[in-house]
């Protein structure tokens, strides 16, 4: 009688100790300033690539079950030697975050969206790159004698690493452009939308894209298989892509054995298209003005190898 009381109390006890748990949780967010936080980040950032971070909007936060975090206004600088202050301009971020799947110790990102972003990649003169990262040098010399002394504790096993779930990821009306010096390669991609689908590590991505490429339209769709697959595949790895740029349409569908070792090609590839010439901007340089065109062909094996056309 007495164990059957307890059972009792205690099937009424945790879920009302959950929903007060998640209630506190709720009021101390709705009563926090995230925007008390917006230096500390910046500090960090700086700390670990030297860079200056700026956030001009504020941090604003969403509550729910699946809360959101969003942000505008956000900056991140160049090298000195750049084109411009800034490398990455975005002028909103946004990112919708599972609760309760973090008390299992899942990060399972419902959504994140990107919109206005402006990234300029450069390389100068002397084979240096706006990307190459690097804390301060005082900083760095000092993480790396620290390192050598001693091992870092509690470290975390590359198991129990936590690898979040990203459901989806929109990008609109951005742009990716990069420079060369040394080359004089420019390289401009404008993204009208971008979205990007999949339910977890093992269920099929699709990618959904239309924009531009140095000026020539682009649209373009994938179907993936699951990206559990990729390292540790347990069956052939799904591929299904549809492109239309520079008057071209290229379809590849199939299966690759071994997606990351690029081993067991099958690969049904067609592309075809009313003008070679329109392909110039795509390709950077002329191209011949030749008429209609159509090719097919089945590749399979394995490019280290042997791959057959057929």
């Amino acid at each position: 009688m007495r164990l059957a009381k307890a059972v009792k109390i205690t099937v009424i006890a945790v879920p009302v100790l959950l929903v007060a748990v998640f209630a506190v949780a709720i009021a101390v967010l709705l009563n926090t300033d995230f925007n008390k936080y917006k230096p500390m980040i910046a500090e960090e950032t700086k700390a670990a690539i030297g860079r200056d971070l700026v956030i001009a909007g504020d941090l604003e936060i969403s509550i729910s079950l699946t809360p959101s975090v969003s942000v505008a206004g956000v900056t991140l600088s160049n090298a000195k030697w750049g084109a411009r202050p800034e490398m990455i301009r975005v002028e909103r971020l946004e990112a919708q975050i599972s609760l309760l799947p973090l008390v299992f110790g899942v990060v399972d990102v419902k959504r994140v969206v990107l919109v206005g972003a402006d990234i300029l990649l450069e390389v100068d003169k002397k084979g240096v790159a706006n990307f190459d990262f690097k804390p301060p040098a005082a900083k760095a010399a000092k993480k790396q004698n620290g390192a050598a002394a001693k091992k870092a504790p509690d470290a975390p096993a590359e198991s129990e690493a936590l690898i979040p779930v990203i459901r989806e990821v929109l990008i609109r009306d951005s742009r990716l452009r990069y420079t060369d010096a040394r080359s004089g390669a420019r390289y401009d991609t404008v993204i009208e939308s971008l979205t990007l689908r999949g339910d977890g590590p093992d269920e099929p991505l699709e990618l959904d894209y239309t924009g531009s490429y140095n000026g020539s339209p682009i649209e373009l769709a994938v179907k993936l298989g699951a990206p559990a697959e990729l390292l540790k595949p347990s069956k052939p790895w799904p591929v299904d892509l549809s492109l239309e740029a520079g008057g071209a349409t290229l379809t590849i569908k199939g299966t690759i054995a071994e997606p990351v070792k690029a081993k067991g090609l099958n690969l049904a590839v067609a592309v075809s298209g009313d003008q070679l010439g329109e392909l110039s901007k795509l390709a950077g340089a002329p191209v011949p003005a030749m008429g209609a065109y159509s090719l097919s062909a089945q590749i399979t094996g394995t490019p280290a190898a042997t791959v057959e056309l057929t």
